[in-house]
């Protein structure tokens, strides 16, 4: 099972807006998660990306992206802990295109 995980420290990657290089297939899923994500009327301004992995489900590819509102998260990781709750959970199927979107408590 392919696994990709990113941090906040790296969220500089998506935010960059470098065009020259192909999209690979996290790029693509998270950008499919952020506009389902407008789309069904949360507006991820005061969230961060927090992870993205790859799995197997009902024999397709799905990514599971997940935003963390930005409040729960501590200034320092190494010092604090993050906060229960609030997640938004964008499944995506690239070969279809499909969405859905959970929520953490």
């Amino acid at each position: 099972m392919a696994r990709a995980w990113i941090l906040l420290p790296l969220l500089t990657l998506f935010a960059c807006g470098c065009d020259d290089a192909p999209a690979t297939d996290l790029d693509r899923a998270v950008g499919l998660a952020r506009s389902a994500a407008l789309e069904s009327g949360h507006d991820l301004e005061g969230y961060a990306l927090i992870g993205a992995r790859q799995h197997v489900l009902e024999g397709n590819y799905v990514w599971r992206v997940t935003f963390k509102p930005k409040h729960l998260l501590p200034a320092d990781p190494a010092k604090g802990m993050i906060g229960a709750g609030g997640e938004i959970f964008v499944n995506v199927v690239l070969v279809t295109g499909e969405t859905t979107i959970g929520f953490g408590e």
